[in-house]
């Protein structure tokens, strides 16, 4: 009786742990298009899972790729070329081949071991093609991938469809912990887009909170980007290995940014966004400046005074690092009179994502090191028209061959490296005849 007591402790203790898991699975995969279903599934949904509240709103932590477990109907299989396979096999530390990579930056070669990257982002409208493009280009190298999503714009599209978010947490390999958490803003204002920009501000503090209970020390690097934009392979290789000044121990904290020269597609990786499009974006912070990592009992440092700017934008303070000011903190003696005994403010993530401080890296040829993946859309409808968007009109063109959008060459000409998802022909030409069938179905609503 008392073997029998322990196995039945026993298998409590392995089982009950995996029926949580598997009762949000369920609610996940129950779920249908009825609008009063969706509201009964959040609520039961959100209420079992880890919550922190704020002023402005709260947190539901969902699990991660290695906490949940994935049916043999829903792993999901690459369809990779030989060309892909030997790009993402890129694991083992090669010297000399690490030392051409740090060159290519105009940074030397240091470390004898990775640095672990922790990514940020937000989660809208984006399709499951373009979080593909970005899983495959960074697959298996990030610790951790922190997706937030809030229920100011849409049905928590990754909470409640389990197709959608099962995947997702597939797409940037078995080494990597991808979750997906979801914020609700306390005032439930849904309405506006002021109030839809605030969100976004005050739910990227989610990232943080989820690099931190993902064990994010100060030794390692925080990136923040938008779900549709990435640094390329090899500059994220480059970050965890090359001697980065603005990665090194011991920053102040002002500068201690890196960012990165972006190449935009439209809608298709056959539509560059413009010749010469450029754009400056993600950027990477040393966990020692990030907010809730960085700072301990050794170093006086704190979170960063912020501020609401034209009722949308949150931003630092006047005198707290606003466009380089720093009155007020020089006159509470939180920067000295030198470099070397000041201390600047923590980064939240949104102080990542808006600032431009710290170095704009590109390659020695003078070419981006990431891409921002336009309009990836699965339907006319899912675009946000704006005014004279010519980018937007690039692509279209190019998608129906007309004018000057005819840039459907997907070669090395203009010396940029290409996403590694699109290196795979059927991969990249099945996505371009899907955008000319999207254009030419709401070619009423642009320049075309």
């Amino acid at each position: 009786s008392i073997f029998r007591r322990s196995l039945i402790a026993c298998l409590l203790l392995i089982y009950v742990p995996l029926m949580g898991v598997g009762y949000v699975l369920v609610n996940y995969a129950s779920s249908n298009n009825d609008a009063s279903d969706q509201g009964a599934m959040q609520s039961i949904q959100l209420n079992n899972l880890v919550q922190q509240s704020f002023s402005h709103g709260s947190f539901f932590f969902g699990h991660t790729s290695h906490e949940v477990f994935i049916p043999k109907k829903s792993i999901w299989k690459s369809s990779r070329n030989p060309v892909q396979e030997k790009l993402l096999n890129d694991e083992e530390i090669d010297v000399e081949e690490e030392k051409e990579r740090c060159e290519r930056y105009g940074v030397g070669y240091k470390l004898s071991r990775r640095r672990r990257l922790f990514l940020g982002a937000l989660l809208a409208e984006e399709s499951m093609e373009v979080l593909q493009a970005i899983g495959t280009e960074a697959y298996n190298i990030f610790h951790t991938v922190s997706y937030i999503e809030n229920n100011d714009t849409h049905n928590w599209k990754y909470g409640l469809q389990a197709g959608y978010l099962l995947k997702l947490q597939q797409l940037f390999g078995p080494n990597t912990k991808v979750s997906v958490d979801y914020y609700v803003n306390a005032s439930n204002s849904t309405t506006t887009e002021d109030s839809s920009l605030r969100n976004n501000s005050l739910q990227r503090e989610g990232n943080t909170l989820r690099w931190k209970m993902n064990g994010m020390t100060k030794n390692d690097v925080a990136i923040v980007a938008d779900a549709d934009a990435t640094f390329s392979r090899d500059f994220l290789r480059a970050l965890q290995i090359c001697d980065f000044p603005e990665l090194r121990p011991g920053q102040t904290c002002d500068q201690s940014m890196v960012s990165g020269v972006t190449f935009a597609y439209e809608g298709s990786p056959m539509c560059p966004a413009g010749e010469g499009k450029r754009e400056v974006y993600p950027s990477a912070v040393l966990g020692e400046c990030v907010d809730r990592i960085g700072g301990d009992a050794s170093v006086s440092r704190r979170p960063a005074e912020h501020e609401w700017r034209d009722d949308m934008h949150v931003d630092r303070k006047e005198g707290y690092g606003t466009y380089q000011n720093h009155s007020l903190l020089e006159k509470e003696g939180m920067i000295g009179s030198t470099t070397a005994d000041s201390n600047y403010p923590l980064w939240s993530a949104t102080d990542i994502r808006l600032s431009n401080a710290g170095k704009v890296y590109t390659s020695s040829a003078g070419s981006a090191i990431g891409y921002h993946f336009r309009n990836f859309v699965m339907s006319w409808n899912e675009i946000h028209i704006r005014e004279a968007d010519s980018d937007l009109a690039v692509g279209a063109d190019c998608a129906i061959g007309k004018g000057s959008g005819i840039r459907s060459s997907f070669s090395r000409r203009t010396g940029y490296s290409m996403p590694v998802h699109y290196l795979n022909q059927d991969v990249r030409m099945a996505r371009h005849r899907q955008w000319r069938s999207i254009v030419k179905k709401g070619k009423n609503d642009v320049n075309v």
